[in-house]
């Protein structure tokens, strides 16, 4: 009687470890991108608040309180300037900033020499072969007179 084993070649298993590395390669990429479009989707909404929140302080906030002065230069200038990420910082890398978070996605409010709009601007960042762009989240409002 005779007994043949078979087994795997070394040609075998190489080509399942292309395979699987490239799979995984496909996956981590896939993976990079759709966490890229979370935060720009995060990034975006968190422009809308921001903006909608300046837009009420600037509406209904007593005149001491307004971002923006009657010929539209900023009354309060931490209203108007700011950071909408402030991601955790890595324990390895330098911190630039005290404490446990890092700012990130600076943006800035602006309102029309007409007073009637807000815009608010920033930059996304990019990823890869996706470069930086520049976004604008704008709001059109018909504000109480900024003089009793």
């Amino acid at each position: 009687m005779q007994c043949r084993e078979r087994g795997f070649s070394l040609v075998e298993v190489l080509a399942s470890m292309l395979v699987l590395c490239s799979a995984s390669v496909a996956i981590t990429a896939g993976w990079r991108l759709a966490d890229y479009k979370e935060l720009a989707m995060r990034l975006d909404d968190r422009a809308r608040r921001v903006l909608r929140e300046c837009y009420e302080l600037q509406t209904f906030a007593p005149l001491e309180n307004k971002p923006f002065k009657a010929d539209g230069t900023p009354n309060n200038p931490a209203l108007v300037h700011g950071f909408l990420y402030h991601p955790r910082a890595q324990p390895n890398a330098p911190v630039q900033n005290s404490g446990n978070y890092l700012d990130a996605v600076p943006y800035t409010i602006s309102i029309s020499s007409d007073g009637k709009s807000m815009e608010l601007r920033y930059e996304l960042p990019g990823l890869g072969q996706i470069r930086q762009q520049s976004v604008r989240q704008s709001a059109g409002f018909n504000p109480q007179p900024l003089d009793p």
